[in-house]
Protein backbone atom coordinates (compact mmCIF):
# COMPACT_ATOMS: atom_id res chain seq x y z
CA UNK A 1 0.00 0.00 0.00
CA UNK A 2 1.64 3.49 -0.88
CA UNK A 3 -0.18 6.94 0.55
CA UNK A 4 0.36 9.52 -0.43
CA UNK A 5 -0.95 13.65 -1.16
CA UNK A 6 -0.20 17.21 -0.57
CA UNK A 7 0.68 18.18 3.22
CA UNK A 8 -1.07 21.51 4.20
CA UNK A 9 -1.00 24.23 7.21
CA UNK A 10 -2.93 27.54 7.33
CA UNK A 11 0.37 29.22 9.56
CA UNK A 12 2.26 28.15 6.51
CA UNK A 13 2.48 31.11 4.15
CA UNK A 14 -1.33 30.99 3.63
CA UNK A 15 -2.40 31.70 0.15
CA UNK A 16 -6.27 32.99 -0.80
CA UNK A 17 -6.88 34.61 -3.99
CA UNK A 18 -9.77 37.55 -2.45
CA UNK A 19 -11.86 38.42 0.59
CA UNK A 20 -14.44 36.57 -1.23
CA UNK A 21 -12.88 32.98 -1.17
CA UNK A 22 -12.05 33.34 2.05
CA UNK A 23 -14.68 33.38 3.46
CA UNK A 24 -15.73 29.57 1.84
CA UNK A 25 -12.29 28.30 2.49
CA UNK A 26 -9.50 28.38 5.08
CA UNK A 27 -6.02 29.30 4.01
CA UNK A 28 -3.59 26.63 2.77
CA UNK A 29 -0.88 26.14 1.06
CA UNK A 30 0.67 22.98 -0.72
CA UNK A 31 4.06 22.76 0.89
CA UNK A 32 5.05 19.13 -0.11
CA UNK A 33 4.20 15.98 -1.22
CA UNK A 34 4.59 13.24 1.49
CA UNK A 35 4.69 9.62 0.70
CA UNK A 36 4.35 6.94 3.10
CA UNK A 37 5.14 3.09 0.96
CA UNK A 38 4.48 0.32 3.52
CA UNK A 39 7.54 -2.07 2.05
CA UNK A 40 7.71 -5.31 4.29
CA UNK A 41 6.72 -6.72 7.62
CA UNK A 42 7.05 -3.53 10.48
CA UNK A 43 8.31 -1.42 8.01
CA UNK A 44 7.66 1.68 6.18
CA UNK A 45 9.24 4.26 4.01
CA UNK A 46 8.18 7.93 4.44
CA UNK A 47 9.47 10.68 1.35
CA UNK A 48 9.07 14.20 1.09
CA UNK A 49 9.25 15.88 -2.01
CA UNK A 50 9.12 20.13 -1.75
CA UNK A 51 6.40 21.39 -4.21
CA UNK A 52 7.69 25.66 -4.12
CA UNK A 53 10.55 27.11 -2.84
CA UNK A 54 8.24 27.93 0.51
CA UNK A 55 8.01 24.50 1.61
CA UNK A 56 9.46 23.62 5.57
CA UNK A 57 10.23 20.18 4.76
CA UNK A 58 13.23 19.62 2.79
CA UNK A 59 13.72 16.18 0.58
CA UNK A 60 14.11 13.45 2.38
CA UNK A 61 13.35 9.47 2.64
CA UNK A 62 13.50 7.28 5.65
CA UNK A 63 12.42 3.56 6.07
CA UNK A 64 12.00 3.23 9.76
CA UNK A 65 10.35 -0.20 11.52
CA UNK A 66 6.95 0.08 13.37
CA UNK A 67 4.14 -1.59 15.26
CA UNK A 68 1.22 -0.84 15.92
CA UNK A 69 0.43 0.99 19.40
CA UNK A 70 -3.16 1.45 19.15
CA UNK A 71 -5.77 0.45 16.62
CA UNK A 72 -9.13 1.70 17.09
CA UNK A 73 -12.13 1.54 13.71
CA UNK A 74 -11.54 4.91 12.71
CA UNK A 75 -7.68 5.52 13.65
CA UNK A 76 -4.16 3.45 14.03
CA UNK A 77 -1.36 4.92 15.86
CA UNK A 78 1.91 3.37 14.48
CA UNK A 79 4.99 3.70 16.52
CA UNK A 80 8.13 4.46 14.63
CA UNK A 81 11.81 4.05 15.21
CA UNK A 82 13.34 7.10 14.21
CA UNK A 83 17.78 6.82 15.21
CA UNK A 84 17.22 6.50 18.70
CA UNK A 85 14.27 7.67 19.43
CA UNK A 86 10.21 6.66 18.77
CA UNK A 87 8.00 8.96 17.13
CA UNK A 88 4.05 8.39 16.82
CA UNK A 89 1.80 8.75 13.32
CA UNK A 90 -1.71 8.62 14.38
CA UNK A 91 -3.45 7.74 10.67
CA UNK A 92 -7.62 9.47 11.01
CA UNK A 93 -9.82 8.16 8.52
CA UNK A 94 -12.68 10.27 7.67
CA UNK A 95 -14.26 7.89 5.33
CA UNK A 96 -12.92 5.11 3.37
CA UNK A 97 -10.60 7.27 0.93
CA UNK A 98 -9.44 10.17 2.58
CA UNK A 99 -7.38 10.43 5.65
CA UNK A 100 -5.63 13.03 8.61
CA UNK A 101 -2.19 12.24 9.26
CA UNK A 102 -0.14 13.58 12.24
CA UNK A 103 2.59 13.36 13.95
CA UNK A 104 1.47 12.99 17.55
CA UNK A 105 3.48 15.23 20.50
CA UNK A 106 6.26 17.06 18.10
CA UNK A 107 6.61 19.06 15.15
CA UNK A 108 3.28 21.13 14.60
CA UNK A 109 4.63 22.04 11.63
CA UNK A 110 3.87 18.32 9.54
CA UNK A 111 0.32 18.70 10.83
CA UNK A 112 -2.23 18.24 9.66
CA UNK A 113 -1.93 16.13 6.20
CA UNK A 114 -4.43 14.97 4.24
CA UNK A 115 -4.37 12.55 1.60
CA UNK A 116 -6.00 9.50 -0.11
CA UNK A 117 -5.25 6.10 0.26
CA UNK A 118 -4.23 4.20 -3.21
CA UNK A 119 -3.66 0.56 -3.21
CA UNK A 120 -1.38 -0.79 -5.66
CA UNK A 121 -0.95 -4.51 -7.01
Amino acid sequence: MQISGPVNHASVAPKVASDRDASQEPPHTNVAQLTIEFVGTNELRIQTEPIDAQTILAPAEKQLTYEIAEELPDQILLKLQDDQRERYLQLRFADRTSMTVSEVGTDVRLLPVKMTRVHQP
